[in-house]
């Protein structure tokens, strides 16, 4: 059995984190700009 943080940082947060970035990017944000404000790399970001 996992804790809620677990399911958290597991589940939650790469998908939210996809969707922030996809928002960003309609933005007109770079990558790199996108990746700063996540605090993730940008090659993650380009994986989105």
């Amino acid at each position: 059995m996992k804790f809620v943080e677990e399911l958290v940082v597991e589940e939650f947060l790469p998908t939210f984190r996809s969707m922030l970035a996809e928002r960003l990017r309609e933005r007109d944000l770079t990558q790199s700009e996108v990746a700063s404000i996540l605090g993730i790399s940008q090659s993650a970001v380009s994986k989105y």
